[in-house]
């Protein structure tokens, strides 16, 4: 995709596109194509590690114990808390608990753009060089600028990816005694693996420009390991002070975009005399604020889960909506994702599905037995209090610098 698209010529392909998506045929057999093709990417590319890392064995411990080895010499004797530097994406989605929580744990401070904006400057374009180095020098700026005023930043915190900023500068940074972390979500698409001639593209293309990344794929972390960098899976997870139980108002509500399978899911559910109330873009109630999303899930008897990526019917990522509404004590009914299975049961914890006939069956079910609905949401939500806040998740993260 050239970056010189003009103004005309976007207006005129989102014209097509509209039409296209207005006619059922047409759109339902473009996203067969872009499912298939997805899958083959992610077939190609699980081949493609097996072969280049065969061996592969290192344990959640062992990474652990790399890092510290690997940090050790920039560890700094602290009584105090840490001097955190967060280079954010999406300020409504880190404002909803993983914020608030690195703010009560560290001296916080945030990334801005060149438009003074919070988070990374983004474009249409994959892949801009100039952007790249915009996103860089901003970064560099703040950092020695921080400097410069007494603070000195004892650990970069991201979610970042070489499409946006430099591995050369975060190895820089890194090398001038910065412990540097990158988060790494939904690392199972596949265009996050690609390249730019030599230039590798994605979190991987600044694996060794960093310390650790943490990705939410836990098969991506050989697939790090061969692009020079340590990795952990490091699952996502929620704050108890936003998401908890209040008084129910919604039977089943889904928050999220209207994309890819969505709408087959939500259709085969209001067919079936299912009220469904969903937000996001595309649907009928709108997007909404990050605030707006906890007031949904608290006041939910079932929060519908999606767990798939694009157009796909059968390829999951975990999704931070897995961990709000768990949360909340609300029944979280979701599809049968494998790494969400590692960190709760299913029947007794959560209720999952694989089909839409599954899954209306089972959203029916649970309506008319309210009892059996709200004992499987208070388990998850003791496990979830228990083990998978933001404040846990990253008071172990920490506890590895010190």
């Amino acid at each position: 995709m050239t970056m010189r698209r003009t103004y005309s010529i976007g207006v005129y392909f989102l014209g097509i596109k509209g039409i296209l998506r207005k006619n059922k045929i047409i759109y339902s057999l473009n996203a067969k194509i872009k499912a298939f093709l997805m899958v083959q990417k992610l077939e190609y590319l699980n081949k493609k590690y097996d072969r280049l890392v065969p061996h592969y064995s290192l344990t959640d411990q062992q990474v652990e114990d790399l890092f510290k080895e690997k940090i050790k010499p920039r560890l700094k004797n602290k009584n105090d808390k840490f001097n955190v530097f967060w280079v954010g994406a999406n300020h409504s989605q880190d404002y909803s608990g993983f914020a608030q929580a690195l703010e009560k744990l560290t001296n916080f401070y945030f990334f801005k753009n060149v438009k003074n904006e919070y988070g990374l400057e983004f474009t249409s374009a994959f892949y801009d060089p100039n952007l790249v180095k915009r996103n860089s020098e901003a970064l560099r700026s703040q950092i020695d600028s921080l400097n410069t005023s007494g603070v000195q930043i004892d650990l970069i915190l991201g979610q970042m990816w070489a499409n946006y900023i430099s591995p050369d500068t975060l190895s820089k940074l890194r090398d001038e005694g910065h412990i540097v972390i990158n988060i790494s979500m939904d690392d199972r698409l596949p265009e996050l693996w690609d390249r730019r001639g030599n230039y590798q593209l994605g979190a991987a293309g600044l694996a060794k420009s960093v310390d650790l990344t943490l990705t939410t794929s836990p098969e991506c972390c050989k697939r790090f390991y061969y692009h020079g960098g340590l990795a952990l899976f490091w699952p996502l997870a929620s704050d108890p002070d936003i998401f908890h139980p209040d008084k129910k108002k919604y039977d089943v509500s889904f928050v999220g975009n209207k994309y890819g399978i969505r709408e087959k899911i939500i259709t085969a559910l209001t067919e079936a005399g299912i009220e469904v109330e969903a937000f996001g873009a595309g649907w009928k109630n709108g997007s909404i604020a990050s605030d707006k999303v906890a007031e949904v899930f608290n006041s939910s008897k079932i929060i519908l889960g999606i767990g798939t990526i694009g157009h796909c019917e059968d390829v999951y990522t975990l999704k931070l909506r897995d961990f709000d509404a768990t949360m909340t004590g609300a029944l979280y009914i979701t599809h049968r994702n494998p790494d969400l299975l590692k960190i709760f049961d299913e029947d007794r914890d959560i209720v999952c599905y694989s089909t839409e006939k599954e899954l209306v069956e089972k959203v029916k079910y649970y309506l008319k037995n309210p009892d059996l609905a709200e004992e499987a949401g208070n388990c998850a939500a003791k496990k979830a209090r228990q083990h998978h806040t933001w404040n846990a998740r990253l008071s172990h993260l920490l506890s590895l610098l010190s």
